[in-house]
Formats: C-alpha cells, structure tokens, sequence
C-alpha cells in the first residue's frame, strides 16, 4: 500500500490559510452589513471627486498669473467653496444614504424610508444650532463618517424588525403604493426619533456637550490614526496580497479600508484649501496608483521579464498582459502564469510587492513627493499617479517602481522559465518518442472523422 505523500512547507501554510483566513474572508465578503458599507463607499466616488476638483482649481491663480484670471477668481472663486461645502461638507450625510440604501435592498425593505429614516436619526445626533438658531454642520463631513455608517445600520434593522413584526400601520387594498410605504414610515419614524433624542440628550450630559460624532472619533482615534504608521500600511498591504494569492479579491476589506481612505483625503483636502500641512498618505487614490501599480502586487517588472523571455508560452502572456497593465489591471498575469497559488512567487507578490507598494508613500513621509489631494478617476498609469497629489515627481518614483519590480521579480522568473524549459523539452523527448510515424500521423489529421 502506498503512503501518503508528506506535505511540504507551501503545503502546510496554504492548508492553513484556507482553513483559517478564507473562512474569515469568505464570511466578510457576504456580510450584509459591510456589503452595504461597501457599496456606500464607492457611490461616493463622484462626491469626493467634485471635492477634490473644487479644492484644485483655487491654486489655478498661481499657475496663470494674468489679470483677468485673478479678477475671476477674485468675484466668483467663492463658487468653488460652495462645492467644497456640499460635496465633501457633507459626506457623512451622503454616507448615511447610501449605506441605508444598500442595507435596506438587501432585506427588501422600502428603499427611499430607509433612507429618510436614517438621515433623521443621523441629523438629530450630528447637528447643532448655535445662539442663533443657526445650523451647524460641523459634523456631517468626514467626522461624522463612522457614525454614519453605525446609525444607517441599526436604523434600518429597526425598521426591519417593525416590518417584520408588524409594527407599522397597514393601509387598506387599492391604496397607492406609495402612500402605503408612507403611512408604514409612522411608527418607526416614531421610535427612530426618540431613540436617537435620548441618545443625544444623554451623550450630551455624559461628555458635557460634545456630540456624538466627536465622542465615536475619540474612541477609533488610536485604531485610525494608526493606519498612518508605515509598519501598519505594509501590514495593510501584505494582508491585501494574501488574500490575492489565494484567489480572493482584496475588495474584502474595502467595508474597513474605505471609510478611513475617505477620511483621509477629505482631512488633507480641507488642510490643503486652509493652507496647512496635509498629514495622510493612505487614500482610494494612492492605494490605487501606487500600492496597485499595475496591479495589485506591482507586477510590472514580471510583465517586462516574460517579455524578453526565451520561452514562449511566457513571452505570449508577458505580451498580452502588458497594455491591461497599464490601466492597473494584472489579471491575465495573475491567472496566465499563475501568481495564484504558485509558491515560486509568493515571496516577491505578497512582501516584496507591498513595499514597492508602499514606496512612494515612504517617499511622501519624506518629503520627496506630495501628499494626496485628490482620487483620479480611472486613468493610465504614471498620469494616475501625478494626479493624486499634482506633483511631477511621482512620474520619477513610478519609474523607479518599475526598476524595483523587475529587479524583485526577475530571479524568481529565472526559476519559472527553468521550469518550464525542462516542460518543453519533456514534451519534445515524449514527442520523439512515439511509435506512429509523421507520415502516419499526417494521415491521421487528414481523416474527416
């Protein structure tokens, strides 16, 4: 009887990680809550992009000195703090909408309620009025963001348990749809309401008058501000490439990542129009342009050594993988090579590939590139980069990216190509081999079976 063939060391981690990490991801990853979270985040992409735009163009002046731009922007420059205002002014409320609206579709309940109803319980906590009676909407940008996420959530499990319990007043058959959802709205408005009023009445005594948003970020300060620590963004990034290397989407932590990104650029955006020094380096725009040049794992420089191999089963992938590269998408070297689950290269994409990564953001700590202002929008590499913070200077630390990548990749290739040079010549020898003759062969190809 055989014995079983003993496991090696890949083996014994990759059994590992799928008995422990993917069970985790896989549960995240259906989560309905931080499926919710993170759709929210990425409706918000157009929201931060007229944030960014609106806190760029003020420093056209510095660039066009002419006269007429000046007297523009001296007259109607105040138009691009109204859009700052709305747009970035007011992403938690916008994220309080969009994560109820997510959240609700997914237990099917009245979508447009849910949203109302959120909204509500998130003003009645976030906002304020001066001596005045003036609004103050201090907290409804990016400080109220985790509290928006946390209110959104458990309004919309409110309204679910009235629904399901049927909490709510029924209209008679043949009234419109749209007055019954109404009519339904009643009751939970109703708990919704005083909940979060004795929510705020009580945090208002407990902290002596600070809100809730501020009391939430005092409490996450040390677990967000952390995500600025260079030895934290490469543990970040490391973890996103494991869960790469075993064929799930890093998109899995984008309910945890994204809020903070988030965050992030809106804070260094309001440092940069109030003309103070900017502090974050972690944003949707530089995981996306550096972190993910080319594609997650920085896989460029493996493009550039299949390409210039003799073997041409990797000279063929190298050369279709090289226009999707890029735009940042490495998909066809993930799977054509694979990087998936190929112990040859899982030393360079998972830790070799999160410091090139994180390389430019090493730079930024440095002060030899600036920090993030803006997420580009999709565009091609090297221009993505530019624009996250308009500086010159990351065309050159992108070119020096790719010298690091195809630096890094190279000798793990050389084992690659090896490998599949002793394939090919297996294949010819098994080939020579044969009993039939070409001739009888050909015969055979010819036969229209």
């Amino acid at each position: 009887m055989e014995s079983p063939k003993k496991q090696g060391a890949f083996e014994k981690v990759e059994a590992f990680i799928r008995k422990t990490l993917v069970p985790v991801a896989n549960k995240v990853d259906s989560n309905a809550y931080l499926t919710a979270i993170k759709k929210g985040m990425v409706v918000m992409t157009p929201v931060l992009l007229l944030g960014s735009v609106a806190a760029i163009f003020p420093s056209i002046p510095e660039f066009i000195t002419t006269q007429g731009v000046a007297n523009w922007f001296e007259s109607y420059g105040y138009i691009f703090g109204i859009i700052s205002k709305v747009s970035l002014g007011l992403v938690g409320l916008y994220a309080v909408l969009a994560i109820s609206y997510f959240l609700s579709e997914h237990y099917k309940l009245y979508t447009v309620g849910s949203m109302m109803l959120s909204a509500i319980a998130f003003l009645i906590v976030a906002m304020d009025v001066d001596d005045n009676g003036n609004i103050v909407a201090s907290y409804l940008d990016s400080k109220g963001l985790f509290t928006a996420i946390f209110i959104a959530i458990i309004s919309v499990k409110l309204y679910q348990f009235f629904t399901k319990h049927k909490l709510v007043i029924k209209m008679p058959e043949g009234v419109p749809d749209f007055v019954s959802s109404s009519f339904e709205l009643i009751t939970p408005t109703a708990a919704i309401g005083v909940l979060f009023i004795v929510i705020r009445a009580v945090t208002d005594s407990l902290s002596g008058g600070v809100l809730l948003p501020q009391v939430i970020m005092d409490i996450l300060a040390p677990a967000i501000g952390s995500l600025d620590s260079l030895w934290v963004i490469y543990l970040v990034l490391v973890l996103r490439l494991v869960f790469w290397f075993f064929g799930i989407h890093s998109a899995v932590l984008s309910p945890i990542l994204s809020p903070i990104a988030v965050q992030y650029l809106s804070e260094n955006i309001a440092a940069h129009e109030a003309g103070e020094p900017l502090r974050h380096v972690i944003t949707n725009g530089t995981l996306s342009a550096f972190a993910n040049f080319t594609g997650s794992g920085v896989t460029i420089g493996l493009v550039l050594a299949m390409i210039i191999s003799k073997s041409q089963r990797y000279k063929k992938v190298g050369a279709v993988a090289l226009l999707p590269s890029m735009f940042g998408i490495n998909e066809p070297v993930l799977f054509g090579v694979p990087i998936i689950l190929n112990p040859v290269l899982m030393i360079p994409f998972i830790f070799g590939g999160a410091l090139v990564g994180m390389f430019p953001m090493i730079c930024m700590k440095l002060g030899l590139l600036n920090y993030p202002i803006f997420d580009p929008p999709y565009v091609p590499i090297f221009m993505e980069g530019f624009l996250t913070g308009f500086d010159w200077r990351a065309v050159i630390i992108q070119v020096i990216q790719v010298a690091l990548s195809f630096g890094l990749y190279l000798p793990f290739f050389k084992v690659l190509e090896k490998q599949e040079f002793e394939r090919e010549a297996l294949l010819e020898a098994e080939k020579g081999n044969l009993v039939i003759s070409d001739e009888d062969e050909q015969y055979l190809t010819d036969i229209d079976f």
